[in-house]
């Protein structure tokens, strides 16, 4: 598959090739190697997902110079993650990376828990009062909470 870069204000494009000869293969129509872009070439096979960078654009914010596409080239794949995420930075610390996970872990265990808290008052709320019958057993409950013989 062949696809473009969404951010860049181009949609995501993608356009599975057309085998023309033994391990020939063509897009079913062009794709962009010019502007601000992604192109790239992707390949899976099974669960390992690989990119051949066609056209890259030159990144200033990160010094990344652009990947022009030539006439012809040979490029080797990469993992997908690193030709498309080209300003991830490695070498940062494990601990970065683990208390980082911490949070978003604690986020969301909070989220969870607030939700189900909301839920359960709203359900108290329309439920009504208590039934007559567990009216009956707190009544009883309290009684012998009050003379000791619970």
């Amino acid at each position: 598959m062949v696809g473009g870069d969404q951010l860049a204000g181009r949609p995501l494009r993608v356009d599975h090739l057309r085998r023309i000869g033994d391990g020939h293969y063509r897009t079913t129509d062009p794709v962009p190697v010019d502007g601000t872009g992604k192109t790239l070439l992707r390949l899976h096979d099974g669960r390992a997902m690989l990119a051949f960078p066609i056209h890259m654009p030159a990144d200033a914010a990160l010094g990344l110079p652009e990947l022009a596409a030539e006439p012809q080239f040979t490029r080797d794949g990469q993992p997908e993650w690193q030709v498309l995420q080209r300003e991830t930075k490695l070498g940062i610390p494990p601990w970065l990376w683990v208390s980082a996970s911490l949070v978003v872990l604690a986020c969301s265990v909070a989220l969870v828990v607030s939700l189900g808290w909301g839920a359960q008052r709203v359900s108290r709320a329309i439920s009504g009062p208590p039934t007559a019958r567990r009216a009956k057993h707190r009544a009883v409950r309290v009684a012998r909470l009050a003379d000791g013989t619970a």
